[in-house]
C-alpha cells in the first residue's frame, strides 16, 4: 500500500469540499482525463462518478464509488479502471494548529491484473503518481479563494 502526505494552506473544510467536486478529480488525479457525470445521491456512500482514465490514446471508461465519508476528515473511494484493476483510496484530512490541512492519501490495489504486479514495484509506481497528484490537488485548492 502506498502512502503519501501533503500540507495545504487552507482550512480542512475547504480542502474536503474541493475533494467532493467530481470534476476536480479530472484536474488533480494523474491519469484522469475527464469526468462524465455522477450517479446516486452524490456525495453520499454508494454514490459514483463516471470517469475516463488513460495515457495518450489508451483510454478506459469506468467509475469511482464512495465507500465511506466522514466529513470533513475522511473520504474512502473504490476506484475502478477495468481491465487494469481496482484500488481503494483512503484520503484522511487533519487540521493543523496553524489552520492548514494535512492530507494523507493511502492507496492499495485490491483487484484486477494490477494486483499481480509485485507489491514493491506496484507501491513505488502508485507512490510516484500520488505524489504528483497531491501536488496538483494543492495547486488546484490554492487557486481558490480561502
Amino acid at each position: 500500500m502506498a502512502r503519501n502526505t501533503i500540507q495545504i494552506d487552507r482550512p480542512i473544510q475547504q480542502v474536503f469540499d474541493e475533494l467532493l467536486v467530481p470534476e476536480n478529480f479530472g484536474e488533480w488525479v494523474v491519469g484522469a482525463k475527464r469526468i462524465r457525470g455522477t450517479s446516486g445521491n452524490w456525495p453520499s456512500e454508494g454514490a459514483q462518478f463516471h470517469h475516463t482514465v488513460g495515457v495518450g490514446p489508451l483510454k478506459i471508461a469506468d467509475t469511482t464509488k464512495i465507500e465511506e465519508i466522514e466529513a470533513p476528515e475522511r473520504l474512502v473511494l473504490d476506484a475502478r479502471a477495468f481491465p487494469v484493476g481496482d484500488a481503494r483510496v483512503d484520503l484522511h484530512l487533519v487540521s493543523t494548529p496553524e489552520g492548514s490541512t494535512q492530507v494523507v492519501m493511502v492507496e492499495e490495489v485490491i483487484g484486477g491484473p494490477a494486483k499481480l504486479i509485485p507489491s514493491p514495484l506496484n507501491e513505488g509506481m502508485i507512490y510516484l503518481r500520488n505524489r504528483r497528484s497531491l501536488r496538483r490537488l494543492r495547486r488546484l485548492i490554492l487557486r481558490r479563494r480561502s
